[in-house]
């Protein structure tokens, strides 16, 4: 089976697509279509998350119980000087590009949203 990083990179432009991609992850890991799948958000979809609609807000809260959420850019998060709201959401802030090679290195298939 494949392991997958959904990189969520829409945000306000493309909000149904930000949808879509919590959505399909939720089903996927539902239905174990992976050996594993994570998501990590970076630029536009961070800034789009910290207002999301609570309906979006309790879906990121499910995957990241759920042990999907990797992070999101610390630097995007500083750069929003929006740390502590990251925190707030439970979502961990890393290096984007760190993180990403790590998941080429291991093997996963990156699909970006």
């Amino acid at each position: 089976m494949a392991k997958v990083l959904y990189l969520i990179m829409s945000g306000e432009d493309s909000p149904e697509k930000f949808r879509l991609a919590l959505l399909s992850a939720m089903v996927n890991i539902e239905k174990e279509r992976f050996e594993d799948l994570k998501i990590m958000f970076f630029g536009p979809s961070q800034k789009y998350m910290l207002k999301a609609p609570q309906e979006l807000k309790s879906l990121i809260d499910r995957l990241g119980k759920m042990g999907a959420i990797d992070s999101a850019c610390i630097m995007i998060a500083r750069e929003l000087r929006a740390e502590k709201e990251f925190e707030e959401l439970g979502i961990r802030l890393e290096p984007a590009a760190e993180r990403l090679a790590w998941y080429v290195n291991n093997g996963y298939q990156i699909i970006t949203f």
